[in-house]
């Protein structure tokens, strides 16, 4: 909660800058989501190769 109260009211302020103040309502639902998110990417991220436009990196 410590990191979502503040997180809402600066998204707040962003999306009604940038009217689109209906997209508030999607910021818990982000914030369920984001911590599955970043171990799913962080633990895909440990693999021992990777490819990218056609070059092997180690």
């Amino acid at each position: 909660m410590i990191k979502c109260i503040p997180e809402w009211i600066f998204l707040g302020l962003v999306l009604g800058f940038l009217q689109k103040k209906r997209s508030i309502i999607y910021i818990p639902v982000t914030q369920i989501i984001y911590p599955f998110y970043v171990c799913l990417f962080g633990l895909a991220a440990q693999r021992p190769e990777y490819e990218w436009k056609g070059r092997k990196l180690v």
